[in-house]
């Protein structure tokens, strides 16, 4: 009788910590999906600085002022 009541809160143990892990797997997921959403921010920013920064040089040579 015992024998059996040790391997159910054997695995009542196990499930909660599997649901525990889960629980820190989804918290990592959703600040990786917030970190690469920065990123993103970040390079269409850059991206834009750059386009504008060569549009000031590449606009004279392409109409001939330089």
């Amino acid at each position: 009788m015992f024998c059996c009541t040790d391997e159910i809160n054997d695995l009542t143990d196990q499930l909660g910590e599997t649901g525990r892990r889960v629980m820190e797997m989804e918290k990592a997921y959703k600040r990786l999906e917030m970190e690469r959403d920065q990123v993103r921010s970040l390079l269409d920013v850059l991206i834009g600085q750059c386009q504008c920064q060569s549009n000031i040089y590449i606009a004279p040579i392409i109409e001939g002022r330089i």
